[in-house]
C-alpha cells in the first residue's frame, strides 16, 4: 500500500513538472535580459532601408565567438583557409572569433556536404531546442556546400548569423554582409551589420534614441496615415516592438493668413486645414505672425 502511494505521488509530480516545462517554457526563449527584451528589432523593407535584423530570441552569447572544424569530415582541410579569412573579418566590429580543438557546447563546428540541388553556397544551422536558462543557443553548425562557390565572404555571412544577425533579401541592402545574394556588392562586415548585436547598441553606452520618424505609408495601417508616424531609432534604425508608431505632436506652426496658421509634426506631416491665431500683445504666441 505504501509503494502504491509512493508511485501515485511521483506521477503527480511528474505531471507537475511537464505542466511547468510546457508552460513557462516560453519564458526563457529570448536571449536578452528582461530590460533589453523586445525593445527593438530591425526591419527591412524596399521602402525602409534598416540594414539589419536581429534575431531576437536565439543568438550565441557575449562577444566571443568558439568554432571548430569536423573530426569526421576529409573534405574540411581544403576549407580551412577560406573559414579562417571569414572569422578575421569580424574582430574588427567587436567580435572575438576564435578556433579551437575542443569540443562542447558554445563551439560551432564547420563541415562539408556535397549537393548538387542546392543553390545554397553555405547554411546555417542553429539548435533551438539546446539552449541556456537566457535563452542562447548553444550548438550551431556551417555546413559548406562542395557544390558551390564559397568564398571568404561567404563565411564571415555565416559568423554573422551565428552572432545573432538573420540574413537581408532587400536590395536596398547589398552594401552589407548579411545581404544573402550574389548581387552584394561587399564582403566584409560593415558597421551597420554589426550596430545592434548585443554589448553594441541599445547599451548604457549607445542607447537607443528614438527620434527618427518617417509617414512612409508601407510602415502604417490605412487607419494611422493621418494621425501617426512610423518611429524608430536614430543610430541603428531598429523599430521599437512596443510603441513602432506615436500620435503627431504638432510643434511647427506655419502662418498661411492673417487670421490662421497651419500645424506641422516634425515628421513633416502637416495637418488639413488652419487654426486660428492666439494673439498676445499682437503677435501670435504659436507662429509668431504679427497683426
Amino acid at each position: 500500500m505504501k509503494f502504491k502511494k509512493r508511485m501515485i505521488t511521483k506521477a503527480i509530480a511528474l505531471i507537475l513538472v511537464f505542466s511547468l516545462m510546457f508552460t513557462f517554457g516560453a519564458t526563457i526563449s529570448s536571449a536578452h535580459s528582461s530590460s533589453q527584451r523586445g525593445v527593438v528589432r530591425g526591419i527591412e523593407s524596399p521602402f525602409f532601408n534598416s540594414g539589419w535584423i536581429m534575431h531576437e530570441n536565439h543568438h550565441t552569447n557575449g562577444n566571443l565567438l568558439m568554432y571548430r572544424f569536423s573530426t569526421t569530415d576529409s573534405h574540411i582541410a581544403s576549407y580551412r583557409t577560406m573559414v579562417r579569412q571569414g572569422a578575421a573579418m569580424w574582430p574588427s566590429r567587436g567580435f572575438s572569433v576564435e578556433e579551437t580543438t575542443s569540443i562542447g557546447d558554445r563551439i560551432g563546428v564547420f563541415r562539408t556536404i556535397n549537393d548538387l540541388g542546392s543553390t545554397a553556397n553555405a547554411t546555417f544551422r542553429r539548435s533551438t531546442s539546446v539552449v541556456d536558462a537566457n535563452g542562447h543557443f548553444l550548438r550551431w553548425t556551417v555546413e559548406i556546400n562542395r557544390a558551390g562557390r564559397s568564398n571568404a565572404a561567404t563565411i564571415g555571412h555565416e559568423f554573422g548569423h551565428a552572432l545573432g544577425l538573420e540574413g537581408l533579401t532587400s536590395e536596398s541592402n547589398r552594401n552589407k554582409l548579411m545581404f544573402g545574394l550574389s548581387s552584394r556588392t561587399v564582403s566584409t562586415p560593415q558597421a551597420a551589420d554589426a550596430r545592434t548585436i548585443t554589448g553594441l547598441h541599445g547599451g548604457s553606452l549607445d542607447p537607443h534614441n528614438f527620434n527618427r520618424f518617417s509617414m512612409n505609408p508601407n510602415l502604417l495601417s490605412a487607419s494611422q496615415k493621418d494621425t501617426h508616424h512610423h518611429v524608430s531609432c536614430s543610430g541603428c534604425h531598429g523599430e521599437r516592438v512596443s510603441g513602432r508608431t506615436a500620435s503627431h505632436t504638432y510643434t511647427i506652426f506655419l502662418s498661411v493668413s492673417a487670421t490662421q496658421h497651419q500645424r506641422r509634426c516634425a515628421c513633416g506631416y502637416t495637418a488639413p486645414g488652419g487654426v486660428n491665431h492666439v494673439f498676445v500683445n499682437n503677435v501670435c504666441r504659436d507662429c509668431g505672425h504679427r497683426r
